[in-house]
């Protein structure tokens, strides 16, 4: 991953001045910024910062009435009018977006269902911070948690809602995020389940369908 963050977003309780931008966007209480990926989509009064590959862009191109060729924020922002907060759940591939709905005031963030693509958050009074580095979210002289250490050094994964950091947590894999009115709220909107074989067929052959199948979205 890039060395500065693909997604960086602020939205505060209150109205005060958002921090600045830094080429990104900005309004009163709120700031998003992209870095390497993630450039910042303005879509009225919609905004988007996405580290995304959307790997079913045409059929959801084709759900949505958008041209083919669309940026992925310009996707997820077109999937949002249509779907809502809900709206990960129609995305398949690998991503990680904030999205802000300025009428609404509204911030949605959510992760692919794999968790390719990292999203961590920090609250601070009744201001979110957002970001996909759990370094930079961490306040100054910020403790490492030690079952973090521990987890590491017994050699586990960490759990799916835990970062190095005291006070910087993860948004798990396949999970919504939705800030508004100064409340957090977070939920599952995908699984990842095993699909059943197909009937009759040998377990090498219904492999080599998937894969294929797999790769043929991927290459498209």
């Amino acid at each position: 991953m890039a060395a500065s963050p693909a997604i960086s977003a602020m939205v505060a309780g209150d109205d005060r001045p958002a921090l600045p931008a830094g080429g990104g966007w900005s309004a009163p209480g709120v700031m998003l910024a992209g870095g390497d990926g993630g450039a910042v989509m303005l879509d009225g009064d919609i905004v988007v910062v996405a580290d995304a590959r959307l790997d079913n862009r045409a059929g959801l191109a084709a759900q949505l009435g958008t041209p083919a060729g669309l940026p992925a924020a310009a996707v997820i922002a077109a999937a949002y009018r249509r779907w809502g907060r809900d709206c990960a759940a129609r995305l398949e591939g690998a991503y990680a977006f904030a999205l802000w709905d300025a009428r609404a005031r509204r911030l949605v963030c959510a992760r692919d269902v794999a968790g390719v693509r990292p999203l961590v958050y920090r609250i601070e009074g009744r201001a979110l911070h957002v970001a996909q580095s759990a370094g930079a979210l961490r306040e100054a002289g910020a403790a490492l948690r030690s079952e973090a250490i521990a987890d590491f050094l017994y050699g586990r994964v960490l759990d799916a809602g835990g970062t190095w950091f005291a006070g910087v947590e993860r948004l798990p894999a396949g999970h919504t995020l939705v800030f508004e009115s100064g409340a957090l709220r977070i939920h599952r909107h995908a699984a990842l389940a095993p699909a059943a074989p197909e009937h009759g067929e040998p377990p090498p052959q219904t492999l080599r369908v998937l894969l294929g199948a797999a790769v043929a979205r991927r290459a498209g």
